[in-house]
């Protein structure tokens, strides 16, 4: 069962995770995401504190993100991967599922940067008016989602890969020793 599901992208690696890694992987993710939107989130808290605003703080923070800029944070999210799905690891073939996380990272970074371009240089060149905001927001919010679900699974992986090298090290380690303790009766 394990190997009809390892054949499927972008998951087939998961079938080999431990719970260990997912924690991992979320200890990693989370302050990562956290901190890396402290502008949207802070920015909305802020705003409350000015007495003209009569909305709450989720419409401020809905508000931040309007412009597309969740098309930012998606490729700033999808860019370290690329750096520990190309490191080797000790003891393994390959990362796991890494060609389907490279190219729907790639996917995700290319349309972000194009509809942000867009966005951008619609102003310049005049058809700003004939970009829909709405799915502005609703596709950067999709995109975005990938990218998060993309670097989990990245995430996922990576742990789950330091762990079996880690492993296997722990196994070396101890077999140097119980061949030095034989050497020395």
């Amino acid at each position: 069962m394990r190997n009809i599901i390892s054949q499927i992208p972008f998951f087939g690696g998961m079938a080999m995770a431990r719970v260990r890694d997912h924690w991992g992987a979320m200890v990693e993710l989370v302050p990562n995401l956290l901190f890396s939107t402290v502008p949207i989130w802070l920015g909305a808290i802020l705003m409350l504190a000015d007495e003209s605003n009569e909305k709450n703080w989720f419409q401020l923070l809905m508000a931040n993100l309007q412009n597309g800029e969740l098309y930012i944070y998606s490729t700033a999210l999808l860019g370290p991967l690329y750096y520990f799905i190309f490191t080797e690891y000790a003891g393994v073939n390959k990362f796991p599922n890494g060609r389907s996380l490279i190219i729907g990272s790639s996917l995700i970074s290319l349309c972000a940067a194009a509809y942000f371009s867009a966005l951008k240089t619609g102003k310049m060149f005049g058809f700003l008016g004939k970009i829909d905001k709405e799915f502005v927001f609703a596709f950067s919010w999709k995109l975005y989602l990938g990218a998060v679900l993309i670097a989990y699974l990245a995430y996922v992986y990576k742990k789950m890969l330091e762990g079996s090298t880690a492993d296997i090290e722990q196994r070396q380690t101890g077999s140097f020793l119980d061949e030095y303790n034989r050497s020395q009766e």
